[in-house]
């Protein structure tokens, strides 16, 4: 009995703390059943039998945790019977979107699904572009409107001197760098390809952009997959598809970083017009003219 205990108590899997949420009513049962119906613990009767010998199974308290399946089953009774923590810490990559935002928060335990997105589209401004990327601390269960203040104010401090070098072009640079930020990882290709989008935009042509279109698909359908992008999605009727309009789209399509920004702020001047990305190695693909662009087309992407 013992070695078996001790064998059932051990790590379910390995794994990064997530959050888990003990429900205040929920009874000890239940919480032991969904530790194991989320992964926590290997055995719910093994986690069962040491919370009751070890007088911890009555004092097991309500709220957000954050805990990981690579904790024993005697940490996590151990984390449960302390109580959990007010405030988590949370990541927010650069070129998320809001719908990205939304998810994530959810996923702490910040808010819950579709709350922040729901808050945000009643703001009498749009909030895409303005959410500066970066890591937070959030109280759990916090009211949405906290936590677009928070990152609205980061923005402030961080984004808006930068953008504000340049204050007839802010709005333009703010979404040429939220492009920037999806479109093209490496930094000197990023100042490049602004140029590219730069000189576009002057001479009436459509800017071409491949995330503008994933932008389109993720807020008319945000479960369905980016790539591969079509044919068909090239006829999507949206503002910010950049193929079938000319200019730059309504606002930004995801809240970028500093580099982005600085990267809108410092184009490069290019003999290039066009560019691909590179799948197998990320980088980009420059050509002068449309016949080079097909034949790094077919190169490089093996489609039409």
């Amino acid at each position: 009995m013992a070695v078996w205990l001790l064998f059932s108590l051990r790590p379910a899997a390995a794994g990064e703390p997530r959050d888990f949420k003990v429900v205040a009513g929920s009874g000890f049962r239940g919480i032991s059943q969904a530790l194991r119906d989320e992964g926590f613990i290997r055995s719910k009767k093994a986690f069962e039998i040491y919370a009751f010998l070890s007088g911890q199974a009555r004092n097991l308290k309500p709220g957000h945790y954050q805990i990981s399946p690579a904790y024993s089953g005697a940490k996590i009774a151990a984390i449960l019977e302390a109580g959990p923590e007010s405030e988590t810490q949370v990541t927010m990559p650069e070129g998320v979107t809001v719908i990205d935002i939304d998810r994530i928060l959810s996923e702490a335990g910040v808010t819950s699904l579709g709350e922040f997105l729901d808050y945000v589209k009643l703001q009498d401004r749009p909030s895409e572009g303005y959410l500066f990327p970066e890591t937070y601390r959030f109280y759990f269960d916090s009211d949405p409107k906290l936590v677009l203040e928070k990152m609205l104010a980061e923005f402030a401090r961080r984004a808006q001197p930068l953008l504000d070098r340049d204050p007839q072009n802010f709005t333009r640079n703010l979404i040429l760098a939220s492009i920037l930020e999806r479109e093209v990882p490496d930094q000197e290709e990023r100042q490049i390809v602004a140029g590219i989008l730069l000189k576009r935009a002057k001479v009436g042509m459509p800017l071409q952009v491949d995330a503008g279109l994933c932008y389109a698909k993720q807020q008319a359908a945000p479960e369905t997959p980016c790539h591969p992008l079509t044919k068909l999605d090239k006829q999507i009727d949206s503002a910010y598809n950049t193929y079938s309009n000319s200019g730059w789209p309504p606002g930004p399509i995801s809240n970028p970083g500093v580099l982005a920004i600085e990267a809108a702020l410092q184009p490069k001047d290019s003999p290039y017009w066009y560019y691909i990305s590179d799948p197998k190695s990320g980088r980009t693909i420059f050509a002068k003219t449309i016949e080079e662009q097909v034949m790094n087309q077919l190169k490089y992407l093996n489609n039409d």
